[in-house]
């Protein structure tokens, strides 16, 4: 991250597996540090492209684009920095880790503090 940043975004999301039969809660939270307004830039631009509502959601497991409309989102995508945790306790129980992750990432990149914007229903 730059230095004039002082405080990160992170974008938080959930999903869920299977793990030798015991259902594992998955988050994942995901900065893009200086780029964040040229990303967000590009996002916009590309859900205009294929005339999406700016507040719909790009599903990767759903219908609303084609298989080649999502995979133009995924060099958008991938400009950022991804921290995960993997938790078999409770979804709330998993954003504490991720939380404590994303404090001490923060600390080691000498971020002041950080903001995480969760998904619904995390």
């Amino acid at each position: 991250m730059s230095k004039g940043n002082q405080f990160g975004t992170f974008y938080v999301d959930d999903s869920s597996c299977e793990i030798g039969g015991q259902k594992h809660f998955i988050l994942a939270a995901v900065t893009y540090g200086a780029e964040e307004d040229e990303t967000v830039r590009a996002w916009i631009e590309k859900k205009t492209k294929f005339c999406m509502p700016m507040f719909e959601e790009v599903k990767w497991n759903s219908r609303n684009l084609s298989i080649d409309q999502r995979r133009e989102f995924v060099p958008i995508a991938s400009r950022g920095t991804a921290l995960i945790v993997v938790h078999d306790g409770g979804k709330q129980d998993a954003a504490i880790l991720l939380g404590k992750q994303v404090s001490k990432y923060c600390e080691e990149i000498e971020l002041l503090g950080f903001r995480l914007r969760f998904d619904e229903n995390i």
